[in-house]
């Protein structure tokens, strides 16, 4: 019975594979994952029929007939998701600019981004670790340079170069930039004024960044934090990263953050709204639920939102892809046309650019790509952030072009003036 037990476990665990073949979940190993679950299969194959003697015969054809079934839908997902690559790539269509001025993309190459960008399929592009590993910081800033310059010869837009710069560990490009401890930190058991301590944090990491060419930074985290998170929360960890628990506080900081950030021509990022300090959970893979009233709200997690969207300082606010079941019980922040466009465009009244957080997270990721973005940008919502998996920036671009016809122009025409006045305002 173990042979069988075996035998069939293989077929759940490709199975699972398959599912998830090319999702965010596997991402890492796909490179090399695809020619080993062939390679893997043949080997069951073969050995099953090396001692076909030991099995059923009903139960060795229906096996042979699952796994060759598996290993043809294997092989159909890949070539279907290299066909759509490709057309993309090789196209040249004011359809892919008109949705990609919207998309910030995570990349793994230089070569494959630079023709993304070229062509103006994206409107901006996220760096991290593995972008700049092993070099210098004159060769990240020949490379975001150069993305530039061709851009400014094709008449395109300026590239949004952005990054995951808040300090202490989510410093995402050091090295080869200083490494800082984290605003909060810097704050503490210090005999400095708190403006001049914010001044000078702000002067090294803004000026770490404009060496290379960077133009907005995922920071300031203005979240509130109450206790330290569960054992499962292994990325959120928002008790480790935000300024303080007191929201005064932290929406005093915030302003002094931006507006020296401003200051130096550079977009800094108030997240993750509507605030999720209190959650526990890791917002990276589940779905976590706000369900405190609104008016509580008001005087505690979003104090520093609304504080920033009541100032004339530049910059963006990130949605996060938790639930405020007050105002939205089905559909997250990211992509909830009842938060983004009534709550936050109407009743506070925020013109500046909205941002979604990595759509590539689990809770988007489990609605669909796809259907988040165009809910996202139909909502609202100026730049989708896909930044961990870069392959999905492909589906999202092929599920917009396909429903393009239910893209709101309205929407989109708004965005392209908010797009506008920041890129007018990069270039002052």
């Amino acid at each position: 019975m173990f042979k069988y037990f075996i035998l069939i476990s293989y077929i759940f665990i490709y199975l699972f594979y398959i599912i998830h073949q090319i999702a965010p979940l596997l991402f890492k190993i796909r490179s090399f994952s695809f020619p080993l679950s062939f390679f893997t299969t043949g080997i069951i194959l073969y050995i099953s029929f090396k001692n076909r003697k030991n099995l059923n015969k009903t139960f060795l054809s229906l096996y042979t007939f699952s796994l060759i079934f598996l290993l043809s839908f294997s092989i159909y997902k890949e070539v279907h998701f290299n066909r759509i690559k490709q057309n993309i790539l090789n196209s040249n269509s004011k359809d892919i600019q008109r949705i990609g001025q919207h998309i910030i993309a995570g990349f793994t190459s230089w070569k494959e981004v630079t023709q993304l960008s070229n062509k103006g399929y994206i409107g901006g592009i996220f760096i991290t670790s593995r972008n700049v590993k092993n070099l210098s910081i004159d060769e990240v800033r020949q490379n975001i340079f150069s993305l530039q310059n061709v851009r400014k010869q094709n008449g395109l837009p300026p590239l949004l170069v952005s990054t995951d710069q808040e300090g202490g560990g989510v410093s995402r490009l050091s090295p080869p930039l200083l490494l800082q401890k984290t605003i909060g930190d810097s704050l503490t058991n210090s005999e400095k004024m708190e403006s001049e301590i914010v001044k000078e944090f702000v002067e090294i990491q803004s000026g770490e960044l404009k060496k290379i060419g960077v133009n907005i930074n995922f920071s300031p985290v203005v979240d509130i934090y109450s206790k330290k998170s569960d054992f499962m929360d292994l990325h959120t960890q928002i008790w480790k990263r935000s300024i303080d628990t007191n929201p005064l506080k932290v929406s005093r900081v915030g302003l002094l953050y931006s507006n020296f950030y401003s200051d130096n021509r550079i977009l800094s990022t108030y997240k993750h709204f509507p605030g999720i300090g209190k959650i526990d959970t890791d917002t990276h893979f589940f779905t976590a639920e706000i369900n405190t009233e609104i008016g509580t709200l008001m005087k505690t997690d979003l104090v520093p939102f609304i504080d920033f969207i009541n100032s004339d300082i530049n910059g963006l606010i990130m949605l996060s892809h938790t639930k405020l079941t007050k105002i939205d019980a089905i559909y997250p922040c990211s992509f909830s046309e009842k938060i983004i466009n009534s709550f936050l465009r109407n009743n506070l009244n925020y013109k500046g650019i909205l941002i979604t957080d990595d759509l590539n997270m689990g809770p988007t990721y489990y609605y669909g790509i796809g259907r988040a973005s165009l809910l996202s940008l139909n909502a609202g919502v100026d730049l989708l952030l896909i930044a961990y998996d870069k392959d999905q920036v492909y589906y999202v671009i092929n599920f917009l072009l396909k429903h393009k016809d239910l893209l709101s122009n309205e929407k989109l025409s708004q965005s392209k003036n908010r797009l506008e006045n920041i890129f007018n305002f990069l270039s002052e």
